[in-house]
């Protein structure tokens, strides 16, 4: 009884052994292609989101909303979100996070007359913080419900707010 068991596990480390390697390659080359070219369609993978796959359109969407609203920046809540804007915006526009200033110790306050004209609120459906702002601007109106999307998947949802009238 003790052979055959001892014969199943040098078999079985024999064969894990020989397929170590390929397997972990092939499942790499798997991640890397649905990374890179989403390879499974309608899959909402986290990779896609970390990478910003889809961010063009949502920015151009915002870039049209901050022109037509004379918007001086864009306001948001999300650390990621702010450097994608940042990143990502044609124009380049102020993007400030009125939230966990801790971040940016290093860098100085925005101007306060930024504040006094119309401003974008950017965020992610999931951590709107509109009532926060609603604490201070007297205006806070909703303005698009903004997705991106790749292959027929949802990565992210994201709401746009204009607002005014600081407090």
């Amino acid at each position: 009884c003790m052979r055959v068991a001892e014969g199943q596990a040098s078999l079985l480390l024999r064969v894990s052994r020989r397929f170590a390697v390929p397997l972990g390659a092939a499942m790499i080359a798997t991640v890397y292609a649905q990374a890179l070219w989403g390879i499974v369609p309608r899959v909402r993978d986290p990779v896609s989101r970390l990478l910003a796959v889809g961010m063009d359109p949502v920015v151009g969407d915002i870039e049209a909303l901050r022109t037509q609203n004379h918007a001086a920046a864009v306001l948001t809540t999300g650390y990621v979100l702010t450097g994608w804007l940042s990143f990502y915006m044609p124009s380049h526009p102020p993007v400030v996070q009125v939230n966990e200033r801790f971040r940016y110790l290093d860098e100085p306050l925005p101007d306060r007359n930024l504040f006094e004209g119309p401003l974008l609120y950017v965020t992610e459906m999931r951590n709107d913080e509109s009532a926060l702002l609603a604490m201070r601007f007297a205006d806070v109106t909703p303005l698009a419900h903004l997705t991106r999307i790749r292959n027929g998947a949802t990565i992210d949802e994201y709401a746009v707010y204009r607002v005014s009238g600081i407090k």
